[in-house]
């Protein structure tokens, strides 16, 4: 935005910090629900004795949820961390862009998994492990690209 820093270090390193945890903690419950939540939930449907077509109805709701809380996260990222004072509507177009993105980088991971590792145990499983660290090093671009889509934005007005 174009300004000095007015907050002191301790105070921006713990701010850090804290979202840092946040993104950390949405990333590990969205794998972990991800991995488990359907194996858990057929658990839980069956002690509970529910209809096995209210499970299907709760699949569109997780990702809702987990979008939902993506959303909030980076909105409240974008909103706080500027040493500007902001409005949060003008975070939303970087936290669109940076959704957006983020699904897109979170699908073609998904894909890579799913058809791209090939027949070789040792060989497919290092390239997963390569490619989560390709993945986290985009991830942090586009949120960064994200912050300098609302700070162009606000300066064009």
């Amino acid at each position: 935005y174009g300004i000095d820093r007015r907050r002191g270090f301790i105070r921006s390193v713990i701010i850090s910090m804290v979202f840092i945890v946040c993104i950390g903690i949405i990333i590990l419950a969205t794998l972990y629900f991800i991995v488990v939540g359907a194996s858990l939930a057929h658990t839980i449907f069956a002690i509970l004795h529910l209809p096995m077509t209210i499970l299907d109805n709760l699949k569109d709701v997780k990702w809702l949820v987990f979008i939902a809380a993506l959303f909030f996260t980076v909105s409240a990222f974008y909103y706080i961390m500027p040493y500007k004072k902001i409005s949060y509507k003008s975070t939303l177009p970087g936290t669109a862009f940076s959704i957006s993105a983020f699904g897109l980088l979170s699908e073609g991971y998904t894909l890579y998994i799913k058809y791209g590792i090939g027949r070789s145990f040792i060989y497919g499983s290092l390239g997963a492990v390569f490619l989560v660290f390709v993945w986290l090093y985009i991830v942090a671009i586009v949120l960064i690209l994200g912050a300098e889509i609302n700070s162009a934005l606000d300066n064009e007005k």
